[in-house]
């Protein structure tokens, strides 16, 4: 068979059907590839994401700030609600990279506790602290560019807001609330870590054999077993 008499049936065979047309058949074929539903909590996360959530997070906690912050701000109109969502997802970005900063410094901290130290216990501790300190310079100073930058978005937001108020009042009195945008990403929502640490038993599973990941696991996963598993030389993974 020739490449053209091949291209020909190809082209009559792409015009016989696009696929479904009806909205019943597009939902069933949209399940084409569902097999089972066992990742479902967490790829719900990627199906519709939150733009300030990542699908770590609690979006419940997200929604609490920027009700509290709208009780605080009282906009009036979309203009002003728009600014105050603004300052919400700021505010969570700056939480966030004050978080990671500290998360950075516990884990080194860690790391240094389980190495061998030629100095008397007592003074254990503050070498550790001083070490990890030394490594978060490293870096600090682009978290610090960070955590500045979100104080002076959150500066301009606010000069925006008193802007919008004073020259562009909403119609009426009635003061808005994030219920109706709650609603549309509930279906989101990430356990609460009191939650995941009293239900979730499932084992933990890692790679590196080290003391110190050991050390790490047992820190922030108190109570959950971990196993160590290793590579041969197809790739196969067992446990140790």
């Amino acid at each position: 068979m020739t490449k053209e008499r091949k291209a020909q049936i190809a082209r009559e065979n792409g015009a016989k059907s696009k696929g479904p047309t009806t909205p019943s058949g597009k939902d069933r074929s949209r399940a084409n590839a569902l097999k089972h539903g066992n990742r479902a909590q967490t790829l719900r996360h990627l199906a519709h994401p939150h733009p300030a959530i990542f699908c770590n997070e609690d979006s419940r906690v997200f929604f609490r700030l920027l009700n509290d912050l709208i009780a605080f701000y009282r906009p009036i109109g979309p203009v002003a609600v728009d600014i105050v969502r603004e300052m919400a997802m700021t505010r969570w970005e700056l939480t966030r990279a004050q978080v990671t900063k500290a998360a950075r410094f516990n884990r080194t901290y860690i790391q240094e506790r389980h190495k061998q130290h030629n100095i008397p216990e007592e003074l254990v501790n503050v070498q550790c602290s001083v070490n990890s300190s030394d490594a978060l310079l490293k870096t600090s100073t682009a978290y610090d560019r960070t955590i500045s930058a979100l104080h002076l978005r959150l500066e301009r937001l606010e000069r925006r807001l008193r802007y919008s108020t004073s020259n562009f009042p909403g119609i009426g009195t009635e003061i808005a609330n994030c219920n109706d945008e709650q609603t549309n990403y509930e279906r989101t929502d990430a356990e609460s870590a009191e939650a995941l640490e009293n239900t979730d038993s499932r084992p933990l599973i890692t790679d590196d054999p080290s003391a110190q990941t050991r050390a790490a696991y047992e820190f922030f996963f108190p109570g959950r077993e971990l196993i160590v598993i290793e590579r041969d030389n197809d790739d196969e993974t067992k446990p140790n």
